[in-house]
């Protein structure tokens, strides 16, 4: 879960630093970018998709109000999908040729330092994206919903279903806490 989250974190100062390039008619520039839709939709890495989609007042790190928010939808293929090897992560195969197609979903969102809601929501296993902390060790940013969904790429049959954060469904665009 660490890797991945090092990943998000990587991934999302990136994607949201890189400065746009031209647009074509549909909106989006030739890295994938849509800065008025604010939308990424193309490859990580060769063999890690993704779709990226943020709050107009999203900056990682940055001071943006509380309720800033970003969702990642990752896509790789794999033959493998255990937990030992985040769900075939670590043992990617070419894009499109594995055993198994797996799909992350997680939503990322710059909390208050509601010591009380935070405890809540971790409960629930809404964890630290380890973006710093505030004086009375709330994080300054939550990831409050992250799920993983595994389809046989033979058949497009789901195979396995996990939520890793349970109970923590509130709607973007709303501060969670």
């Amino acid at each position: 879960m660490k890797r991945m989250l090092a990943i998000i974190i990587c991934l999302v100062l990136v994607l949201t630093a890189t400065a746009p390039v031209f647009a074509n008619d549909n909106g989006f520039n030739e890295r994938g970018y849509n800065y008025k839709a604010r939308v990424y939709n193309g490859f990580y890495t060769e063999d890690l998709y993704l779709v990226m989609k943020w709050s107009k007042d999203w900056a990682p790190m940055a001071n943006e109000p509380d309720g800033a928010w970003c969702t990642n939808h990752f896509t790789w293929y794999s033959n493998d999908y255990s937990v030992d090897t985040w769900y075939g992560y670590e043992t990617l195969t070419t894009y499109g040729e594995g055993t198994y197609r797996i799909e992350e979903f997680s939503k990322i969102m710059k909390v208050s330092d509601d010591l009380e809601k935070w405890e809540e929501y971790q409960a629930a296993g809404a964890f630290d994206a380890g973006w710093g902390n505030y004086e009375n060790e709330v994080p300054m940013y939550v990831v409050f919903q992250d799920s993983v969904n595994v389809f046989d790429t033979e058949t497009g049959a789901l195979v396995y279903s996990t939520t890793l954060v349970e109970g923590v469904n509130k709607g973007l665009g709303k501060p969670i806490f």
